[in-house]
């Protein structure tokens, strides 16, 4: 269940960063930075995430219910990320409201993904009555 939406800083494994909005105690759990107001006055704030980039992220298992949660992880050296990290504390939430922190267990990463199309100058070379 999502808590509050916060814009966060993503950043790729080639070190680039995007601003993604994201649930706000997962991303702070998850190594992300927020995009703060100093960030907007000095005009620094990341473009977004572009369509079709899928974030990196870990599956993770309530031991006691067996429930699960797919939780984005903000940098790539983070130790979710990189495996160091085996367990993490998220709050439950019951009846609309948080309870209290669970240690949930975390059971498979998932790397990045670019399924984004990226635009290429190339030309095809075929006579088709362009310049080039």
């Amino acid at each position: 269940m999502a808590g509050s939406l916060s814009w966060q800083k993503y950043t790729t494994d080639a070190g680039v960063q995007y601003s993604v909005k994201i649930d706000e105690g997962n991303a702070e759990a998850a190594g992300f930075d927020d995009v703060t107001l100093a960030d907007e006055i000095a005009g620094v704030v990341p473009p977004e995430l572009p369509k079709g980039f899928k974030m990196r992220y870990v599956n993770v298992k309530d031991p006691v219910s067996s429930s699960g949660r797919k939780i984005y992880v903000g940098k790539p050296d983070n130790g979710l990320a990189t495996g160091l990290i085996k367990t993490l504390l998220l709050f439950a939430f019951s009846g609309g409201s948080a309870g209290a922190a669970i240690e949930w267990l975390v059971s498979s990463f998932v790397g990045e993904q670019n399924r984004a199309r990226n635009p290429s100058a190339s030309d095809t070379g075929f006579l088709d009555g362009d310049a080039t």
